[in-house]
């Protein structure tokens, strides 16, 4: 830490200089959008792509639908962020490799000229500019990460890694191995209060405190 006077600080006057009465309100946290079915609307405008590494360091796209790109929600008002991405995951019984964002785009009702990812990021353009909505399913979800410390009692635990549960507003079970010594992968249910709203916030099986994260599932 050094003295002001060690500093050696400019003389110049600053750039611009806001007077405390018109400083913006601060923000604060606002609590994700609840579990369930909604129409989403495109953003007037969007320029948040983003160039990203897929499984296999082969490129990828991401449209980054934050802040003044965010989603609209209509029927509540709202702006909902959300990411959404080409790296194709596998579906389906027969395992076929889909992306999510393939999926916005055939609930856009819009078809991409090519295979590129140039010709997904344009076709996605002419709904924004078509002002396109789709349906999708907010869930939630959230891990107690063993590679991370714990937030727990008010602060950071140093040195106190996670459990590894997985939670999410919707729950599974599903076999990891068959066999004489089968396994499972489980999710757990995020807690519900009272009104059976979710609550963003909640303490995991070891104690850690937990933030929930929101997604758009079943896009359609």
């Amino acid at each position: 830490m050094a003295d002001l006077n060690e500093l050696n600080l400019p003389n110049e006057e600053l750039a611009r200089v806001i007077d405390p009465d018109e400083l913006p309100a601060q923000g604060r946290f606002k609590e994700p959008l609840q579990p369930g079915d909604y129409t989403f609307k495109l953003p007037q405008v969007f320029r948040g792509f983003e160039s990203i590494v897929g499984f296999q360091n082969e490129p990828q796209l991401e449209a980054r639908f934050i802040d003044e790109f965010a989603l609209v929600v209509p029927a509540l008002n709202e702006h909902f962020n959300w990411k959404v991405n080409t790296i194709p995951r596998l579906r389906g019984k027969d395992k076929i490799p889909v992306s999510d964002f393939a999926y916005l785009l055939k609930a856009l009702e819009v078809r991409a000229a090519g295979n590129t990812l140039k010709d997904l990021a344009q076709a996605l353009l002419v709904a924004v500019e078509q002002q396109s909505t789709f349906k999708g399913t907010v869930k939630w979800g959230t891990k107690c990460s063993e590679s991370k410390d714990v937030y727990k009692d008010g602060a950071v635990q140093a040195g106190v890694k996670g459990c590894g549960r997985k939670y999410s507003t919707d729950p599974y079970t599903t076999k990891k191995s068959y066999g004489p010594n089968q396994e499972f992968t489980r999710v757990f249910p995020i807690p519900q209060r009272q009104d059976g709203t979710y609550s963003p916030t909640f303490e995991c099986a070891c104690g850690a405190t937990l933030r929930s994260w929101p997604e758009i599932d079943r896009i359609r």
